[in-house]
């Protein structure tokens, strides 16, 4: 799959060199966004909305690369989260579920509502972005996701 990072609107690719290197030179700053790596695919005969993969702890968007080549008639996305893949790092303190659903929305700017899938950890973070922005997701799909309950049941 073509790499590139998504940052406009109309989601061409934008230069990735000096995006990715200013990316990881930057001073910290509180709730700094990050630009992430991400796979596209684009489909000719397009039969519903942009579909938006986020992986899994310990992974990265290749995870996705068969579930990718079965949905010919999308156009799909796969992104490794900060810190996974070919991300940049970021910072220590900016790995909290809350900066990663502000990467993922930074890099998707101004994309129209879009299903969005999440496996493991990436369960968890595109429940907190739906829940934060309702109004980018067509649709929510969360994979194998541990639940626990944080108060037993009486």
């Amino acid at each position: 799959y073509p790499l590139c990072a998504l940052a406009v609107s109309d989601e061409r690719p934008v230069s990735t060199q000096s995006t990715w290197a200013s990316c990881d030179s930057l001073s910290p700053r509180v709730s700094e966004s990050t630009l992430l790596l991400a796979s596209r695919r684009t489909s000719r005969s397009v039969s519903g909305p942009t579909i938006v993969f986020i992986h899994g702890l310990n992974s990265a968007k290749d995870t996705w690369n068969d579930t990718i080549d079965s949905l010919i008639d999308y156009n799909c996305i796969a992104f490794d989260l900060r810190g996974h893949g070919e991300s940049p790092s970021g910072y220590e303190q900016d790995f909290t579920i809350n900066q990663l659903v502000k990467d993922i929305r930074f890099s998707l700017s101004g994309a129209k509502p879009f299903v969005l899938v999440g496996h493991s950890m990436g369960g968890k973070v595109v429940m907190n972005y739906a829940a934060q922005h309702p109004e980018d997701i067509h649709r929510l799909v969360i994979v194998d996701i541990l639940a626990t309950a944080k108060k037993t049941l009486a």
